[in-house]
């Protein structure tokens, strides 16, 4: 689902603002960004959904104790979407 795609996009931008030093990232999905990423998620998703907002939660923990900050922007603002909200 998109909201998987989502949650995979998360977990990436996370190890990549990791590795480089990043201290920013956003994103256009509440759902992700207020809830999935943080590890909460009700258990009516797949379990793979589960394991993977699981997975991203701690990279968030991390990205967060050292000074990161994750924020939500409108889907209006985020140039990965290539004007699709438009």
């Amino acid at each position: 689902t998109n909201n998987y795609v989502e949650l995979i996009e998360c977990k990436y931008s996370l190890k990549l603002a990791l590795r480089e030093h990043i201290n920013h990232v956003f994103g256009d999905s509440n759902l992700i960004i207020a809830y999935w990423s943080k590890g909460h998620i009700k258990n009516e998703v797949a379990a793979e959904t589960i394991d993977l907002a699981l997975e991203v939660a701690k990279l968030r923990t991390v990205f967060e104790l050292k000074g990161g900050i994750m924020a939500h922007i409108s889907g209006d603002d985020n140039p990965a979407d290539l004007g699709f909200h438009r």
